[in-house]
């Protein structure tokens, strides 16, 4: 429930509120509860995007996850998992721009894992309006 732009709450499994407009809405599933092998960060689809994209991903122990999204210039624009501790498995993040006002053109998303040796890759995706 929003009771303007600025403020409101949702929840399900845990409450979020919000005091600034609330951005973009993410979500985290899990695909597959299964050890990997190693690390991996899959190509965005659709790309191009216009309103939505899904991110997916691959962790092959417990281990804390950040990716955030980047403009041409090297500025951040989003994050779309900021420092959450994820269990071993395939992962997918789904992000709604609707609420954030990009312009269309090119940026990048950057996953970056703590722990052990850490990982760290980067993807580009187009995004038109």
């Amino acid at each position: 429930y929003f009771y303007d732009t600025l403020l409101g709450f949702a929840w399900s499994n845990l409450v979020v509120r919000t005091i600034n407009g609330g951005g973009p809405i993410t979500q985290i599933s899990i695909i597959k509860k299964q050890i990997t092998n190693s690390y991996k960060l899959y190509q965005n689809y659709p790309n191009p995007f216009n309103s939505s994209t899904t991110i997916e991903f691959e962790i092959p122990k417990s281990s804390i996850v950040n990716i955030k999204l980047y403009d041409l210039l090297g500025r951040e624009v989003l994050k779309v998992i900021d420092s959450k501790e994820l269990n071993s498995g395939v992962y997918k993040t789904t992000i709604n721009f609707d609420n954030l006002s990009l312009s269309s053109g090119v940026y990048f998303y950057r996953i970056q894992v703590e722990g052990g040796k850490g990982y760290t890759a980067v993807k580009k995706m187009v995004l038109v309006k």
